[in-house]
């Protein structure tokens, strides 16, 4: 059933890309710069939670006792979404990060998407986007 997250708002301000504020859970996997895996950080999978959507990026919050330096500009993160037609993965370049009072918000551009991933994106954005509306 979609809504397994919350629409809150539909935001395009100065974006490329519709992006849709939503409350869903996903798991990320830190990369180092060139897309392997940190050495300290290679068994770690982070929970955290997406704040908004788009076929292009995302706002997470990882809501933990992290380490900022796990989080920085420019690295890259391995965001994994639970769908339920099957998981979504993709590699995000950090665009910016902060720390906030539970722990670190990141945003994530996304690395380069194939286009059967791009579309399995869009099912999921149209799906909430009806959900919302209903």
């Amino acid at each position: 059933m979609p809504g397994d997250g919350t629409v809150r708002n539909v935001s395009l301000e100065k974006r490329k890309f519709l992006r849709l504020e939503i409350n869903k859970k996903a798991t990320c996997k830190f990369l180092g710069g060139d897309g392997t895996r940190f050495n300290l950080l290679a068994m770690l999978e982070v929970d955290t939670q997406i704040v908004n959507l788009s076929v292009s990026g995302a706002c997470v919050a990882y809501e933990c006792s992290i380490s900022a330096g796990a989080v920085q500009k420019n690295g890259i993160v391995l965001l994994e979404i639970p769908f339920e037609e099957e998981p979504f993965s993709v590699n995000g370049r950090v665009a910016w990060c902060e720390k906030t009072e539970t722990g670190i918000k990141a945003g994530l551009q996304f690395e380069v998407v194939d286009e059967e991933d791009r579309q399995k994106l869009l099912r999921f954005l149209n799906g909430e986007l009806r959900f919302a509306k209903a």
